[in-house]
């Protein structure tokens, strides 16, 4: 992800996913617009990926 999409996806203390690994929990204007980490903040489910995210990992 990080060099497809510029973006690192976080994961918990035991490198598993998490609700933040899919979902960025900042409100917009929190990050920087410029910045990856910003993906998704204000968007209907603030998916750090819309469209793409499970896709990419479940390559349905």
């Amino acid at each position: 992800m990080e060099k497809q999409f510029g973006i690192i996806l976080p994961l918990d203390a035991d490198g598993k996913m998490t609700c933040a690994t899919c979902h960025n929990p900042h409100d917009k204007g929190v990050i920087p617009a410029d910045k990856p980490s910003a993906k998704g903040a204000g968007s209907k489910y603030r998916h750090r990926l819309p469209d793409r995210l499970c896709i990419e990992c479940h390559q349905l």
